[in-house]
């Protein structure tokens, strides 16, 4: 068998600058409260921490604050420098949206930038194509006034000349989706020489520096060229200007693609020491005790710790799946199925999100065994079994197996 060859950084001409590097700017939080004088706002603000901007809004005469985003997702978005505007619109069309015949509209914006917002975004909007969109309203606007009002022939004339552009908008906003969903897909089935070979060429000038790296590091550790794989992350920390904290839970991520969980664990551990104040890495450090150790009792301390401090919106189902882990481990499965129907609706659509996703479902399956609804634990334990399976989780499927088993 041909030995692989060492991996290069490609060198390849981009026609357009990469995103900036998480750490460039300072983190920025999107927050819905009532103000001082009782109006509902949406607003953008920097923090160092979600636990110092609430307390921040708390002393200025805030309430009912909702935080929408978290520490990791700050971080981007900072770099990003979005501007609160924007931000708002966003925000305004993913609520709007969500419960109206509209839908599709919130598929079409969905997931635009891996990383950068967890909100519906008009990422393909570029100065270019605001140009264009531009022009073809005022052409629109300038017929219908001429001929005395939108009539059919102004209407149907304005969307001939559109129509060219809403197609090479809509073909590159696609061809970035397909993308990002390719990515998404070849880590969340370990399909590592796909993602090394095949998506990350196409992927890389939509992602920074950093991205690119993380990305690259853990094809290689899944691979099994761990040697290559720390160059790589040991190279970026020369190079971009990422918080210790946040390098250290990607290399975390990094070991984990490797299967080698107790340095991963230690990462995650470092990154804690680093940023004490972020909730998102006590509920990864948790579900990381559960599903690698068995360490309920450390692991429930740690979850205890997470709500201590400020929980954005979109993480209360990842916390709430770890507490229902943690709670059918007690052997209080009750409660334990309770949390995990209420976490699974909510939790994240990334790989991350889709891996803790189907761990949940796995757990829920071993919960409804052990309550005697056989049907739902096999159906939820069906749901899981592949994932599972490519990530290489044996053991808890080994559990689901036997706790099926025991039922019959």
């Amino acid at each position: 068998m041909q030995e692989p060859k060492p991996f290069e950084p490609p060198k390849t001409l981009e026609r357009a600058p990469r995103p900036p590097n998480p750490g460039t700017a300072p983190p920025k939080y999107l927050f819905t409260a009532r103000n001082a004088r009782g109006r509902k706002r949406t607003e953008l603000q920097e923090a160092s921490s979600a636990d110092e901007l609430v307390r921040r809004l708390e002393e200025e005469g805030y309430s009912n604050i909702v935080l929408h985003t978290d520490d990791l997702t700050a971080v981007y978005l900072g770099s990003n420098q979005i501007p609160a505007k924007l931000l708002r619109i966003r925000f305004f069309l993913q609520t709007s949206v969500a419960r109206s015949p509209l839908q599709m509209l919130k598929v079409f914006g969905a997931e635009a930038g891996r990383c950068y917002t967890v909100f519906c975004t008009v990422e393909w909007l570029s100065i270019p194509s605001a140009a264009l969109l531009t022009l073809f309203l005022s052409v629109f606007l300038f017929l219908s006034i001429e001929s005395g009002g939108f009539t059919l022939f102004g209407c149907c004339f304005a969307l001939l000349l559109g129509w060219p552009i809403i197609m090479g908008l809509l073909a590159v906003w696609f061809c970035r989706r397909a993308c990002m969903l390719d990515d998404k897909n070849a880590v969340l089935w370990r399909r590592w020489e796909e993602e090394l070979n095949t998506n990350l060429p196409k992927l890389r000038p939509m992602i920074c520096e950093f991205d690119d790296a993380v990305l690259t590091a853990q094809a290689l550790a899944g691979l099994g060229r761990m040697g290559e794989a720390l160059e790589v992350m040991s190279r970026q920390s020369t190079r971009t200007s990422a918080p210790e904290w946040l390098a250290a839970y990607m290399l975390g991520n990094v070991h984990a693609a490797a299967q080698r969980y107790d340095e991963s664990t230690k990462c995650l551990e470092r990154a804690i020491a680093l940023f004490p104040e972020c909730s998102n890495l006590y509920s990864m450090l948790a579900l990381a005790l559960i599903n690698r150790h068995h360490d309920i009792a450390h692991a429930s301390q740690w979850v205890i710790e997470a709500e201590r401090h400020v929980v954005a919106e979109k993480d209360q189902a990842f916390l709430a799946a770890t507490k229902g882990a943690c709670a059918h481990e007690r052997g209080e499965y009750a409660l334990a199925k309770k949390l995990l129907d209420d976490a699974i609706p909510g939790m994240g659509r990334n790989a991350t999100g889709l891996s803790a996703r189907h761990f949940a479902f796995a757990y829920l399956a071993m919960t409804e065994a052990a309550l005697g609804d056989r049907r739902a634990a096999y159906r939820h334990f069906k749901q899981a079994e592949p994932i599972l399976e490519a990530q290489g989780e044996h053991e808890l499927l080994k559990r689901c197996r036997a706790m099926l088993e025991g039922q019959s």
